[in-house]
């Protein structure tokens, strides 16, 4: 009994929670060479600084407890301890400094919160805390396993698209975990003012640094999002540009080869390859005339790409009543739609494959109609399409994109999904 008495006391002392928490939360990262081998450094550092036979054996106790009284007010012992998880977590993982401190305090949180947890049983059992029950550490194990899986579900889908916080909300959020969790507890642990109470208001406090801790996580996937908007809609722009010079040349060249041929059907008369020849180029100079430079651009770039991938293409577009929008969020806005039609409707059996977009405006209202083929892609809860793409943290940013340039307009969007086809409507009011 006493020899489990002393395990359970090792596994919920704070150097093996704060390590193996820091463990679970890191688990993912890059790894250094020989990961396992290394791994091994972890029950030696626990072993080393918690009380056990061991550290009574070599006198180490002695120093814990020096260490604990170095400074007044200051649980000394736990700064030494987080130090030290980061050089261990620095030495098994290939990961920056500070975000490595940033996984250790979101682990000392969550220690901060068992260890309260496990005291407040204490007095909910036996009316103080002076002696931990068995009872009330097996309670903490079980309580930091089941924090630790919703902890690690929580971070995961931002881990997962390589999305840490900034250095200055790190260190913001770094800085009130300390002044929060570790200023209230040093000076009750120094005045012993232990109580039902305290061990209350030190849960709270903990729950209160997990809001603020996927606070940040929320502003930083937003802050996240729009930068890679920015970027997509800046490459968009860029790609759109190329379109358009490499459309001009062909343009030229198309119109070269329109006299050759020309020439060549008074020499020889009309042949079927000349025939030929003649409707590829009356295709190629189908005039998608829209009244807006910068969407006749984009819409003759998707009427060759449907062209090629054997897609029906229509276009009613009066790009007059879009004069108001930047030449920048015309790019962006049909790009973006467009794109997302067309690689809806390729997936469709031929025969059934087709895109089209319609602009018009009646006084200040502007409404601008997508639909496409339809066959099955999934909708997101939000209303968007969900990306089909494996790759889901480079992917699903082209509806976003939409969104984001509606915003600047206070227009907005309604996305449906029936009947075979996928229509998006937008609806905007000209600016005064």
């Amino acid at each position: 009994m006493e020899a489990m008495r002393q395990i359970l006391s090792v596994l919920v002392s704070y150097p093996a929670l704060l390590i193996l928490f820091s463990l679970v939360y890191a688990w993912g990262f890059e790894r250094r060479r020989l990961f396992w081998l290394r791994l091994a450094v972890v029950p030696v550092y626990i072993l080393l600084s918690t009380y056990n036979f061991i550290t009574f054996r070599l006198h180490i106790i002695n120093v814990i407890i020096w260490i604990y009284d170095v400074i007044p007010y200051i649980n000394t012992f736990y700064i030494i301890n987080a130090a030290l998880c980061v050089f261990i977590l620095k030495f098994l993982f290939k990961e920056k400094y500070s975000d490595l401190l940033f996984i250790v305090i979101i682990a000392f949180i969550s220690e901060h919160i068992s260890s309260h947890v496990k005291q407040l049983f204490a007095w909910i059992v036996q009316g103080h805390e002076i002696t931990l029950p068995p009872s009330s550490m097996a309670v903490e194990l079980v309580f930091a396993a089941a924090l630790a899986v919703v902890i690690k579900f929580l971070l995961k889908k931002y881990f997962d698209r390589g999305l840490i916080p900034r250095r200055r909300l790190q260190i913001a959020f770094t800085l009130t975990a300390i002044a929060a969790a570790m200023g209230i507890s040093s000076y009750i642990y120094s005045h012993e003012l232990f109580s039902i109470e305290s061990n209350l208001y030190e849960i709270l406090v903990s729950l209160l640094l997990f809001f603020f801790l996927f606070s940040i996580f929320g502003y930083s996937d937003k802050e996240h999002t729009e930068t890679v908007v920015k970027q997509l809609l800046d490459e968009q722009l860029k790609q759109t540009q190329r379109f358009n010079e490499n459309y001009q040349f062909l343009n030229m060249k198309f119109h070269d080869l329109k006299k050759q041929v020309n020439g060549l059907e008074e020499m020889l008369g009309s042949t079927a390859q000349l025939e030929r020849i003649k409707e590829t180029i009356a295709v190629h100079e189908t005039n998608l005339d829209t009244g807006s430079a910068p969407l006749n651009i984009v819409v003759r770039e998707y009427a060759v790409t449907c062209r090629r991938k054997g897609i029906q293409f229509y276009c009613m577009a009066d790009g007059a009543v879009i004069g108001f929008l930047s030449e920048e969020d015309i790019y962006g806005l049909f790009h973006n739609a467009l794109s997302n039609a067309v690689e809806a409707a390729e997936v469709c059996p031929e025969g059934e494959r087709y895109v089209s977009v319609k602009v018009h405006g009646s006084g200040a209202v502007v409404r601008i109609h997508f639909e496409n083929s339809f066959c099955g892609a999934p909708l997101s809860r939000g209303g968007l399409p969900a990306t089909t793409k494996k790759d889901k943290a480079s992917h699903g940013f082209g509806m976003k994109s939409i969104r984001y340039i509606l915003k600047k307009y206070g227009g907005n969007m309604t996305v449906s999904a029936e009947g075979g086809a996928w229509r998006l409507d937008i609806l905007l009011t000209k600016p005064k």
